[in-house]
């Protein structure tokens, strides 16, 4: 069952698949990546390899703050979460509306609706969204489990703030070329 808040705007079929989890939906003006791990140095080179530095912020804080600051500059409205269900929790118990399931051709995603005013307040929690755009679709935040990276979909005007966020490696680029990856 697809959720009615996606239905024909995140196009996870085959064909799209990788840049769909990467950027969301194609057509926004600006894309970018934040890199929870710093781009490889070489081609082939392994994860293992290369860690991020010892005063690095944690992950989640990287995406909290990314979010947060795309949050706030959106007007109040609905927001939509699609959290992956390979996490092995049980989803049900995530705050908001539940608006169903999201399936794609490699995962399965809870998708849930809140108030972006409660979002902002409370947080993410322990699990990272997938997916998170707001109900005008103005910008898209994906973060797939095997990239170093999150990607950003937007107006220029997202993805500048979250470019001048200090304290966050975020570059632009282009959603449908090869993104830097490790083995």
């Amino acid at each position: 069952m697809q959720s009615h808040a996606v239905e024909g705007w995140l196009d996870l079929g085959e064909e799209r698949w990788r840049s769909t989890v990467g950027f969301g939906p194609a057509g926004f003006e600006a894309y970018a990546r934040l890199r929870v791990v710093p781009d490889p140095l070489w081609p082939g080179q392994c994860a293992t390899e290369r860690a991020p530095a010892d005063d690095a912020m944690p992950e989640d804080e990287q995406v909290e703050l990314l979010l947060h600051v795309l949050l706030a500059q959106t007007p109040p409205q609905e927001v939509h979460v699609a959290v992956w269900d390979g996490w092995g929790e049980d989803l049900s118990a995530l705050p908001g509306v539940d608006e169903g399931w999201l399936a794609g051709v490699a995962r399965r995603y809870r998708v849930r609706r809140q108030p972006r005013d409660e979002l902002l307040e409370q947080g993410f929690g322990d699990l990272t969204p997938a997916f998170v755009w707001p109900q005008d679709r103005s910008w898209c935040f994906a973060f797939d489990v095997d990239p170093h990276w999150a990607g950003i979909g937007g107006s220029r005007e997202s993805v500048t703030a979250a470019l001048a966020i200090p304290g966050l490696d975020v570059v632009e680029t282009d959603r449908d070329a090869e993104q830097p990856h490790y083995l």
